[in-house]
């Protein structure tokens, strides 16, 4: 899913057309942008965060060699937190200290979940397609309160809470129907 569909929902729950017309002409990640575009920019970019590390983790893997110490900027996505570190699929003892990882020297494997550093308008998120419009709710939300707009605040976030929750559980919990003998 492409950042600039959640800003364009947000934009139109917020009844903020020219700023979704103005998003309809954005085709590259430095296009030139007014200053409204560029707050929705910025509350699209702590929203998808809190959805990455707090509702639905984006996990990858990691192969290399260490010699026991490696520092998270050498990771191909930005570290939020360490899952596990794996010699040969065999889970092995690790410590986070700082921007660092310490382990055993070796051949490693690393699961961990990661966010988003800078996301742009045509900058692609690991959610599924439907979260446009949750995610619209969680930008319509912080742009309100931006703008000083408390009540529309509280109810978008009101909105965005619900429908995050609600999409989580049904992810989540995958019970098979009952059935009557």
């Amino acid at each position: 899913m492409k950042v600039k569909n959640a800003i364009k929902n947000a934009c139109l729950l917020l009844e903020q057309n020219s700023l979704a017309e103005e998003l309809e002409g954005v085709n590259m990640p430095n296009a030139t942008i007014s200053s409204e575009l560029a707050v929705m920019k910025l509350c699209a970019q702590m929203v998808i965060n809190e959805v990455a590390c707090e509702y639905f983790a984006l996990t990858d893997e990691f192969k290399t060699y260490t010699d026991g110490s490696l520092d998270f900027v050498d990771f191909p996505k930005t570290v939020y937190s360490v899952l596990g570190v794996y010699i040969n699929n065999i889970p092995i003892k690790f410590k986070v200290l700082g921007e660092k990882l310490i382990t055993t020297a070796g051949n490693i494997k690393i699961r961990y979940t990661y966010t988003y550093d800078a996301l742009d308008f045509v900058s692609d998120v690991e959610f599924p397609q439907d979260f446009a419009r949750i995610l619209g709710y969680g930008i319509a939300a912080e742009y309100c309160l931006i703008k000083n707009l408390f009540d529309e605040a509280v109810m978008w976030d009101k909105k965005f809470r619900d429908s995050i929750r609600a999409a989580a559980a049904k992810r989540r919990i995958n019970t098979p129907k009952r059935k009557w003998l």
